[in-house]
C-alpha cells in the first residue's frame, strides 16, 4: 500500500477559459455524500429500516496562507457565487487530485495575533467527483 504524506499538496482551477494555481495552502478537505430515501413501511420484515439510494454531492474547502501578491488569492475574491471548472485537490506532486467543477460558496479570513493571515475557501461541487491517478 502507498501511503501519502500532506506535504506538497495545492489546488489548481480553472476559471473563464484560465487556470490559476493555489500553492501556498495549508489544508484541504473533500466531503462527498449520498442522501436516502426511508422506505421503511409498517409491514416492514423485522424491526430494521429499509432506504434506497438517493443523489450524490461533495464539497471542498481549503486553507491558504493571505498574500495579496499572490495573484490568486485577490483574483478569486471576485468569483464568489461563480462556477470554477476542473477544481483540482492535489494530494502531492504526481501522486493524483480528485477534480470536479464547483461553485465558491464562501470565504473567511482569519487573523490571530500569534498566526500568519489564513484564508478559508467553499466550494460546492456541482455534478460528479472523480479521483485520477498520476
Amino acid at each position: 500500500m502507498a501511503m501519502l504524506h500532506g506535504k506538497g499538496g495545492h489546488m489548481t482551477f480553472g476559471v473563464l477559459g484560465g487556470a490559476g494555481t493555489e500553492s501556498e495552502i495549508s489544508s484541504w478537505s473533500v466531503d462527498a455524500t449520498a442522501d436516502v430515501a426511508d422506505v421503511t413501511n409498517m409491514n416492514s420484515d423485522g424491526d430494521w429500516k429499509e432506504y434506497l439510494a438517493g443523489f450524490r454531492g461533495w464539497t471542498a474547502s481549503c486553507e491558504t496562507v493571505w498574500n495579496a501578491t499572490n495573484l490568486t488569492t485577490t483574483a478569486i475574491i471576485p468569483l464568489l457565487g461563480g462556477t470554477i471548472t476542473a477544481l483540482q485537490m492535489e494530494f502531492v506532486d504526481g501522486a493524483g487530485h480528485l477534480a470536479g467543477n464547483a461553485i465558491l460558496t464562501g470565504m473567511s479570513v482569519n487573523t490571530d495575533a500569534n498566526d500568519a493571515v489564513k484564508i478559508t475557501y467553499n466550494f460546492q461541487g456541482t455534478g460528479a467527483i472523480a479521483y485520477a491517478a498520476a
